[in-house]
């Protein structure tokens, strides 16, 4: 290797040299620099979505929040709404600041439009759900509804 280093004219090791150094370079410069200045952007966009998410959360966390129904009062609106949308309710059962509602053969379109109503108008939100076909081409259920966070 020295022998042919020492075979190149001066002009032709002063070429090899620039073409080394611009190689360096631009392996410095592409595998080096560029990444570690990628990752630092990425790594401070991260930080500031996590901080917005944060600010988010506490906002959230510190708004107040609807007051729970007392049982009498959940009771009422869910037989009133039940009503209001042509759902037979079978048995209502309260065990504390949660009602268990069976309700008889229904659409199930109807069911969870009602349940959506529930939840958007009066903040009652079902814990359990089960539900089965029933012969009317509808469902039976049986819900465990709460008043309050879901």
């Amino acid at each position: 290797m020295t022998a042919w280093w020492n075979d190149l004219s001066a002009r032709e090791r002063q070429l090899l040299m620039i073409g080394g150094a611009v190689v360096a370079f631009a392996v410095l410069f592409f595998l080096i620099i560029r990444p570690l200045t990628t990752y630092r952007q990425n790594a401070m966009l991260d930080y500031d979505r996590a901080v917005s998410t944060y600010r988010q959360v506490t906002i959230a966390a510190a708004a107040p929040q609807e007051d729970a129904l007392d049982p009498a009062a959940l009771r009422s609106v869910i037989t009133s709404s039940a009503q209001a949308r042509g759902i037979v309710i079978n048995r209502i059962s309260s065990q504390g600041a949660v009602l268990d509602v069976s309700i008889a053969g229904t659409s199930p379109a109807r069911l969870y439009g009602w349940i959506a109503g529930l939840e958007a108008q009066h903040n009652v939100h079902v814990q359990s759900a089960q539900l089965r076909p029933s012969s009317e081409n509808g469902v039976t259920a049986r819900l465990t509804l709460m008043s309050g966070g879901a």
